[in-house]
């Protein structure tokens, strides 16, 4: 059996919590990258049942395939490879299966780590 690609988009909004009332709101899709281009394209179907965390939060993907999760200025978004798919390799062979999360610029501490994509 070959193993499918999926990929994950996120995207980030202002919005209100019950518990941070300036928190930002990431929202997102894991889907399956059926042209291996890293873009959502109408025809990809998504994955329900995809766990993403933010490093304290754990959510699993819906029947919508979406997902929401909180973020703060330096959140690094991640899922989990469920069976049967494969994420993407960058050029340097490493999986990219989360999404850096750095509004205000990459932090000093964490610059020469930081894959560029």
């Amino acid at each position: 059996m070959t193993a499918r690609f999926i990929a994950v988009l996120a995207l980030v909004a202002c919005a209100s919590l019950e518990t941070r009332a300036t928190a930002e709101q990431a929202r997102g899709y894991v889907f399956e990258d059926l042209n291996h281009n890293g873009s959502h394209d109408t025809a990809e179907p998504g994955i329900p049942g995809v766990a993403v965390s933010n490093g304290r939060d754990v959510v699993l993907t819906g029947e919508d395939d979406g997902y929401h999760l909180p973020v703060e200025s330096r959140t690094i978004l991640f899922i989990t490879q469920p069976a049967g798919y494969r994420v993407p390799l960058d050029e340097n062979n490493l999986p990219r299966f989360f999404y850096i999360h750095y509004p205000f610029g990459t932090p000093p501490e964490a610059g020469a780590q930081i894959p560029r994509y």
